[in-house]
């Protein structure tokens, strides 16, 4: 983080809201991707001849596993 000198004050002001903001916003994305893969999941079931119940480990390894590499690809 940078420190900015502002005009009239001696001591430097540190901006701490952009590391929150940054995490924040990957955790609001990650959980709008978890609603949109359950909301699908009816019509995947469909799509598949499966029941729905029946691919709740698919959303459990979509969601670990873009957790996993989501971070290790920048």
């Amino acid at each position: 983080m940078s420190d900015v000198e502002s005009p009239g004050d001696s001591g430097p002001v540190t901006r701490g809201w952009l590391v929150p903001a940054i995490i924040g916003s990957a955790l609001l994305m990650q959980t709008l991707n978890a609603t949109v893969i359950a909301n699908a999941l009816p019509a995947m079931a469909t799509t598949f001849a499966v029941e729905p119940l029946r691919l709740n480990i698919a959303i459990t390894v979509y969601l670990l596993s873009a957790a996993i590499f989501l971070p290790l690809s920048g």
